[in-house]
């Protein structure tokens, strides 16, 4: 598989820099990248329309549209399954940045090492959320869902063993328990905000007082003994700091 990749830094230098170090990571692991560089917001936004990139690499002080105003679009248009990555030399930025859940947050300058885990922690995380799949039982009727499609899990009112499933583009319904399958997704980055509720951590947005903001509009309830933990779960799963 070829992934395509692209780079955005009004420095060319730093362009060059990036593009080398991945080049020598596709020799020596024989992975494809297919590589496109941009010194400009616009430049990049344009070909994200016509051929969206699987992993970006964002400078973040930029003149025009900067690395954030990148991310966030992205994120608005649902282009959820990016890897945005920030490449800066301001570390500062790193709080703001939760808001768009970047996979990774690198401060210049940027050097092999930090390149060569960062693509295989992308390449893994790729191959892990596209080959695992769940079986949701709908009373009888066996259906395969890769793990990544599921945002939440919802008990139903009133019915000791019945669930709601809610998934990025439907809603099964179906005989189960939240302790059930949160021990079945206890190694896939799902957490229970509250009572009834098992939530999948990649498809959160935004973590506030007294709920979650999910990728897809919907906010879940949490309880605030849940509030610590969620978000140093969502740190880790979402920001890997290199240092």
């Amino acid at each position: 598989m070829t992934f395509r990749l692209g780079i955005c830094d009004d420095t060319q230098l730093d362009i060059a820099c990036l593009t080398e170090h991945i080049k020598h990571y596709m020799i020596s692991y024989n992975i494809q990248f297919e590589i496109e560089s941009f010194q400009s917001g616009e430049a990049l936004l344009q070909a994200q329309r016509e051929h969206p990139f699987q992993i970006l690499l964002l400078d973040i002080e930029m003149p025009g549209i900067n690395g954030m105003t990148i991310a966030r679009y992205l994120r608005d248009e649902l282009y959820d399954e990016s890897f945005i990555v920030f490449v800066t030399s301001y570390p500062e930025y790193m709080q703001e940045s939760f808001e768009v859940q970047p996979f990774q947050f690198l401060t210049k300058p940027v050097n092999y090492v930090r390149i060569e885990k960062l693509l295989s922690d992308i390449i893994r995380r790729y191959q892990h959320s596209h080959v695992t799949k769940i079986v949701i039982d709908t009373n009888g009727e066996e259906h395969l869902i890769p793990v990544n499609n599921l945002l939440y899990i919802q008990a139903v009112k009133g019915e000791k063993r019945y669930l709601e499933y809610h998934l990025t583009d439907t809603v099964l319904y179906g005989e189960g328990t939240i302790q059930e399958w949160e021990n079945r997704l206890a190694t896939h980055s799902f957490y229970s905000t509250y009572r009834g509720y098992l939530i999948n951590i990649g498809h959160i947005q935004i973590i506030q007082q007294t709920h979650v903001l999910m990728d897809n509009g919907e906010q879940l309830p949490i309880s605030r003994r849940k509030i610590s933990p969620l978000q140093q779960l969502y740190a880790d799963r979402i920001i890997h700091v290199l240092n």
